[in-house]
């Protein structure tokens, strides 16, 4: 009777150390609930979420990296628009004055301040001089408050040469480097609906700037003396700007918004050998944030509702929490320890990783790769994406192997070379760690409120992370350790000439310019001498200050094209010639 009950004992410890999708399904059905609420960064969920993660580690015995296993960063959450935002003039007795969300609203990546001066209209705010177009042509905008229209002369005509001009940030910058103290972006008429006055966590674009109605802009220029219809007619007629400073009209002007800030957790463990161990360890990790309640990220951007990210990423989660709970419970078997960290504000921009990457817990020189798990959750076709191939010399007969002793559950396997990519990992890359990816694909559920867990393919998860159990595994016995490599760029189809450079952005950062975490070996930007840590503040005569004002500059350069880059090194100024490229 005793050696019966130890043989159940025994059995159902065992089946309990396996990778169980019963398991996988109650951790998703969780994650993704209504009680959660899409598990916004920043927000009482997500911290709710955070708590029952280590909760979790706890009870499967696996030990903090950090007190209570979180470790906080600081989280630029929400953006809130104060009681000093004005938009007013006056003109020979003439007065105008616009009310806050019916006649304008400041865009969310607005500076705050105060301007007043004169106002010029200029068109489109559009400066294309190798099309021929110039809405600024010889005027001087430095010191005055440029009024624009939003898009382009001729947007709906699909021969429309301005429209890659037209993008509301491209204007910004335009204005901003011209000298300009505020911008004026008026609606067409048809569009009644102004900006959402939501944060986008995109940076400042440099310059005081708001969203203003068709009616209000009439009305304001009208003071001066101005027909803005008219004005209009004749560009869209004509092809031709018809820009000017309205004579005698003063715009005061003020916005006023202040950026929330919190703190963020990401949730980290450690399951460390039971005998001695190697230094060497390896880090497995996903994101536990998504959406919250949008429309920022959402797919449906126009329906407030929880988005629930079963698969974004719940799914990857409950792989980390299956695959701690089994090595913790097999820590004899051990031979290096395993870190086990689930990330926060990955939809935002890879904050919580790169915050991570940043401030490792331990040497960098020890972390000999870090596995990333990312939407595991919908396996079709038996087909599973492995990115960062090309990040260690080893990784690809290293994969390929590991898949073959799975025998009859083995994938199929669609290699990807690159470790930069749209996930956390791309943040221990740029740090010169070996990654892997792994990820089921996208699907038409992606970043919409019916990503619910009852879509998941459980089963298929299962094989997911059996074959990540494999790699681990592989890598815990090995002798060897991955040998990183930096992946040349890779050669995609591209439209026109668009210039080249090669630069990785590092979205963490806060710095005014645009912040390097490292550059694609090879690329122009490679040659050039640049690395990571550079932030780029000029780029010819144009001022960069964020990650948009450098898309819109290369827009303007040719492939082959010679330029100037002014950019700080650890805080001093220095100078690089690149000559661009095609990708």
């Amino acid at each position: 009777m005793k050696r019966a009950l130890i043989l159940v004992v025994l059995l159902s410890v065992a089946a309990q150390a396996q990778v169980n999708p019963d398991s996988i399904k109650s951790y998703v059905k969780f994650l993704s609930s209504d009680e959660l609420q899409g598990r916004l960064t920043g927000s009482p969920q997500a911290a709710a979420a955070a708590k029952w993660i280590a909760g979790k580690f706890k009870a499967y015995g696996v030990e903090p990296l950090f007190p209570g296993y979180f470790q906080f960063y600081d989280f630029n959450a929400k953006a809130v628009l104060g009681s000093r935002n004005s938009v007013a003039a006056s003109v020979d007795g003439k007065t105008f004055s616009a009310a806050i969300d019916s006649d304008y609203v400041p865009y969310t990546y607005s500076d705050s301040g105060s301007a007043n001066g004169p106002v010029v209209f200029a068109g489109y705010g559009i400066s294309a001089k190798d099309s021929n177009y110039d809405d600024y042509g010889n005027l001087d905008v430095k010191g005055k408050i440029v009024v624009v229209m939003k898009g382009s002369p001729r947007e709906d005509s699909t021969s429309d040469r301005l429209y890659k001009f037209s993008a509301v940030r491209m204007k910004l910058m335009t204005a901003r480097n011209l000298g300009a103290s505020a911008i004026i972006v008026v609606n067409r008429e048809s569009d009644k609906t102004l900006a959402k006055f939501e944060y986008d966590f995109s940076p400042s674009a440099g310059i005081l700037a708001v969203n203003m109605s068709y009616a209000a802009a009439t009305r304001l220029l009208e003071v001066g003396g101005f027909d803005l219809a008219a004005s209009l007619s004749k560009i869209e007629k004509t092809m031709s700007p018809d820009s000017r400073e309205i004579k005698n009209l003063e715009l005061n002007l003020a916005i006023d918004i202040s950026i929330l800030k919190t703190k963020a957790i990401n949730v980290a463990g450690i399951v460390r050998p039971s005998g001695s161990s190697d230094s060497t360890c390896y880090i497995l990790g996903a994101h536990y944030d998504h959406l919250g309640w949008g429309p920022f990220g959402s797919m449906k951007p126009d329906t407030i509702a929880i988005h629930h990210g079963a698969d974004d990423n719940a799914s990857g989660v409950a792989g980390v929490l299956e695959l701690a709970r089994y090595y913790a419970s097999h820590r004899e078997a051990l031979k290096k320890p395993i870190v086990f960290v689930c990330f926060s504000g990955e939809e935002e921009g890879l904050f919580g990783s790169e915050y991570f990457a940043g401030h490792l817990p331990m040497p960098k020189n020890n972390v000999g790769a870090m596995l990333n798990m990312d939407m595991i959750g919908r396996l079709r076709n038996n087909r599973l994406i492995l990115g960062g191939i090309g990040t260690a010399t080893q990784w690809e007969s290293f994969a390929k192997l590991n898949d073959e002793k799975l025998g009859a559950d083995s994938l199929s396997l669609s290699l990807d070379m690159e470790g930069f990519g749209p996930s956390d990992h791309a943040s221990f890359y740029t740090k010169s760690i070996p990654v892997l990816f792994f990820f089921t694909d996208v699907h038409s559920d992606y970043h919409k409120p019916s990503d619910t867990y009852d879509k998941l393919n459980y089963p298929g998860e299962v094989k997911v992370l059996n074959f990540v159990k494999a790699d681990l595994d592989s890598l815990e016995s090995a002798t060897w350790r991955p040998a990183f490599t930096a992946v040349a760029a890779q050669q995609r189809p591209t439209e026109g000439a668009r210039a080249y450079l090669g630069t990785i952005p590092d979205f963490g950062s806060q710095d005014v310019g645009y912040k390097l975490s490292g550059v694609t070996p090879g690329s122009p930007a490679d040659k050039a001498g640049l690395r990571g840590g550079d932030v780029i503040t000029k780029i010819g005569s144009k001022e960069i200050k964020n990650i948009y004002d450098l898309m819109y500059v290369l827009q303007e350069i040719k492939s082959g094209d010679k330029i100037v880059i002014k950019y700080l090194r650890n805080g001093n100024k220095e100078t690089a010639e690149a000559t661009v490229s095609r990708r």
